[in-house]
């Protein structure tokens, strides 16, 4: 799968937004919350990274994980050892056997599509989740027949695709090769990707950060008072001397 990098000029940042403290303004207004928005925005690993679905208007849409240390793509489910892994999707499952007796598995996979690996599951007993073994392929062969075990045990006889190619099942893959993930409870710190132009966002413009830029002055003291011609009180009307009143 490709990836999608950010538009030119775009750097990341990270940013750590308190969910509870953002959700309530979109709420106020009818708006989605940042709970219901962000609160499974996929975070990137040491290993483990997003792949996202990038349209042409720069629109994105999480669809799964790449473990960059195997170099494939990989979704959770329980592995074969019974803890949550992220596990390759490049496989198919062995639901056919070479023998009457159901025992051999052997996958049947199209001769131009060969996928990486053989995937098992494996129900447990009294358990909600279905176990998953990841193996290697095997050698290829040519069964004489080909058999399918039913839901009531059966082991039937079913014709051979000579367009299909049959292979064994290999080893198992060591499960402790994928990463592993829990379940967290809580609300922790969210940690959101955003992308700003490059120099990072504006802000608006401040003379600290206590508030917005307040109005200049002359004086630390207040606002410039008006003029005056003494400390008595402002300037009086001109008046003429050489005129003699009524």
């Amino acid at each position: 799968m490709r990836y999608f990098a950010p538009a030119p000029g775009l750097l990341l940042a990270t940013v750590a937004l308190l969910m509870g403290a953002v959700a309530a303004p979109g709420e106020a207004r009818g708006e989605p919350s940042v709970d219901a928005g962000y609160a499974l925005a996929p975070v990137p690993g040491s290993r483990l990274v997003p792949v996202f679905l990038a349209a042409e208007d720069d629109s994105r849409q999480f669809v799964g994980w790449f473990d960059r240390a195997r170099g494939e793509n990989c979704s959770f489910a329980v592995s074969g050892d019974g803890v949550m892994r992220c596990l390759p999707t490049d496989g198919i499952q062995a639901r056919h056997f070479a023998d009457a007796s159901c025992k051999q598995r052997i996958a049947i996979t199209p001769s131009c599509s060969v996928p990486r690996y053989v995937v098992e599951s494996e129900p447990i007993a009294c358990a909600a989740d279905v176990r998953h073994q990841v193996r290697e392929l095997g050698a290829r062969l040519r069964p004489l027949a080909v058999y399918f075990s039913e839901a009531n045990g059966a082991c039937t006889r079913v014709p051979i695709d000579p367009t299909m190619m049959y292979v064994r099942v290999g080893p198992e893959v060591p499960p402790a090769s994928f990463v592993a993930a829990r379940y967290a409870t809580g609300r922790p710190q969210l940690f959101l990707k955003a992308e700003y132009p490059a120099g990072g966002p504006k802000t608006t413009p401040s003379n600290g950060a206590g508030g917005p830029k307040a109005a200049p002055s002359n004086s630390a003291d207040g606002p410039k008072a008006a003029p005056s011609n003494s400390a008595g009180g402002p300037k009086a009307a001109p008046s003429n001397s050489n005129i003699e009143g009524p």
